[in-house]
């Protein structure tokens, strides 16, 4: 089974009918594709878990007939509600593919019923891809939701089948459901992705802290050279200025003992002169 068709948006439209006349190859192709999903070849039923009807070559009848013979099937003469057949192939694409001769092939999901042993055989073989995958039962696990939303849309086939109101309904519901689990899971990857940012900005600014940190010690450092260096040099201009007023005071008191003295000698003198008598 194409995994397209199970992941395809499940919206219930009304399918064309035959390509219309007049239509360029291009066209043609293009119209094809919008109503077709172009694989390899049929689906396995031994790993699908939707049933599909048997591929027939609408531009061939004679070959879907040879077909059925070969696998040994009576025509199918059931009739097929049209809307029924519509409903299934809005959330069921149909598969095209071109043989060795170039035949178009189509194979369309089953718009039959299926009986209550058909629908365990179902489970059963759901039970064993499950097993064959080694999907987790619990947990997010992709390979799991793809399988479940697969046999989900095998069971809006069988309800469809039975009653295609009831299958629109479910339909939709699972639309409903569907668009409500993509947003949550955008909200979810975009709140990670937020968070994971939020993380590596903190790094960021962690290590840029980190830097000045180590920035501001060896800054720390370096003025506390400076502060020694400053120190050691006020250090020795205090003793220096210490030894020169020791120096500078000692001279100053060595000149005013030298005037003192000068000035004793000065009065001493004086003295002698006013004592001396007047010659006549």
């Amino acid at each position: 089974m194409s995994q397209q068709a199970v992941e395809a948006t499940p919206t219930p439209t009304t399918m064309a009918g035959g390509g219309g006349r007049g239509m360029t190859p291009k066209r043609e192709v293009d119209a094809l594709k919008r109503k077709y999903i172009f694989v390899d070849g049929p689906v396995d039923p031994e790993v699908a878990l939707i049933r599909y009807d048997l591929p027939f070559a609408p531009s061939d009848p004679k070959r879907s007939l040879k077909l059925r013979r070969r696998l040994g099937l009576p025509l199918d003469e059931r009739a097929v509600d049209p809307n029924v057949r519509i409903v299934i192939d809005s959330f069921i694409t149909p598969r095209a593919w071109h043989d060795e001769a170039g035949v178009l092939w189509v194979q369309h999901g089953s718009p039959h019923p299926v009986s209550r042993t058909e629908t365990v055989e179902t489970h059963e073989k759901l039970r064993r891809r499950m097993q064959e995958l080694g999907v987790q039962r619990t947990g997010i696990c992709p390979l799991r939701s793809l399988l479940l939303a697969e046999c989900f849309l095998e069971v809006i086939r069988q309800v469809t089948a039975e009653c295609w109101e009831r299958g629109l309904l479910l339909l939709k519901i699972h639309t409903e459901r569907t668009a409500a689990q993509t947003a949550h899971r955008e909200l979810f990857e975009s709140r990670v992705g937020h968070a994971f940012r939020l993380a590596l900005k903190g790094e960021k600014d962690t290590s840029r802290v980190q830097q000045d940190i180590e920035a501001l010690k060896r800054r720390t450092e370096e003025l506390a050279e400076e502060e020694k260096v400053l120190r050691k040099e006020c250090d020795e201009l205090a003793s220096n200025g210490e030894e020169q007023m020791l120096i500078l005071e000692k001279l100053h008191a060595d000149e005013i003992t030298a005037i003192k003295k000068e000035g004793v000698q000065k009065r001493n003198q004086l003295e002698q002169m006013v004592a001396l008598p007047l010659p006549l």
